[in-house]
């Protein structure tokens, strides 16, 4: 005879499971509208640090609020109406302003007897030529430094849009952020009502949400790992009707749960490396865990597994009675 707790746990779960609206072609990054960030769009921007640890606090990733550093000026302010001069490090390249240029010597033609304006023309060009000559590597070495720099600005300004969204949507359509790791690719086979079809799933298997913070000295936004236990995202495979996908879930619970001392960071891939290889063993009889890659990759007819990490936020379910029964 099963003993009362455990019937209760096993009827606790059947609800969760029968009150889940799950649709497995939602589980894919490539193309989502929602904020996702990989390691390498991330690693090496200025103001943006990872794996901080501070008294009483972990935070996982902390962005500075930079300002956007203009490009350097023609230093002749007579000349500068002759130059394009574009104010982003990813546009065009300066240019001299022919239309511009050719207006003023015109001008100086109209206005001048022949030979004072000639001679007038022919130093103004040499001086725009030899000013653009000496610019623009200057500003190419500021495109250069300044580009990070704009990208770190706009994660930062993605960052504080998603903080206040998800304070504002927080009753109606709450919204959380969270970090994946474990990204994995997979043509899903599904035998459907219309016959077989493939759910191309490319997901985290572990998914930590986070708590969006802004220092109030500094205004830098940090995200640090909300004191709730990991995720397994375990829920399209089951929605795809994969047959060992409840037991395989099962294991990687009981795995986590006897090293429950040892907190999952994406920074430390022997913190869950373990469990990213007890999934790609036991779900396919071809998974595979592969190391070393940053983004995901595309799904084939082969489980794959790999270590990469992800930055993403997705819509929050509102049944909080869900995560009661869980607690």
């Amino acid at each position: 005879m099963s003993e009362p707790s455990d019937l209760l746990v096993n009827l606790l779960d059947y609800v969760i499971e029968q009150s889940k609206d799950i649709d497995p072609n939602g589980f894919k990054l490539t193309g989502s509208k929602e904020f996702v960030q990989y390691k390498s769009n991330l690693h090496g921007l200025p103001g943006v640090d990872f794996d901080k640890k501070v008294e009483g606090d972990h935070i996982w990733m902390r962005v500075e609020r930079l300002a956007e550093i203009p490009p350097p000026q023609i230093q002749r302010k007579e000349i500068q109406r002759f130059f394009t001069i574009s104010t982003s490090p990813s546009g065009p390249e300066p240019t001299i302003n022919e239309t511009v240029l050719g207006h003023s010597i015109a001008t100086d033609y109209g206005e001048l007897i022949m030979p004072e304006a000639e001679r007038l023309a022919n130093d103004r060009r040499k001086l725009v030529t030899e000013t653009f000559a000496q610019y623009k590597p200057l500003w190419k070495a500021w495109a250069q430094g300044e580009k990070p720099r704009r990208v770190a600005i706009g994660l930062y300004g993605e960052l504080f849009s998603l903080k206040h969204q998800m304070e504002a949507e927080e009753t109606s359509k709450p919204h959380e952020l969270v970090w994946g790791m474990g990204i994995t690719s997979w043509k899903i086979a599904v035998e459907g009502r219309t016959g077989p079809s493939t759910v191309d799933y490319q997901y985290p298997l572990i998914t930590q949400a986070m708590e969006l913070a802004i220092e109030g000295q500094t205004m830098a936004i940090t995200l640090s790992p909300r004191t709730v236990d990991p995720r397994f995202e375990f829920d399209a495979f089951s929605a795809c009707h994969v047959r060992s996908a409840p037991e395989v879930e099962k294991a990687c619970k009981d795995a986590l749960a006897q090293d429950q001392d040892k907190q999952i960071t994406p920074f430390d891939a022997r913190s869950f490396e373990h469990l990213l290889r007890l999934t790609a063993g036991n779900l396919h009889e071809r998974g595979q865990f592969l190391s070393g890659h940053e983004r995901p990759l595309p799904a084939a007819e082969d489980l794959v597994v790999t270590d990469a990490w992800v930055i993403l936020s997705r819509p929050r379910s509102n049944n909080y009675l869900l995560e009661d029964i869980e607690r």
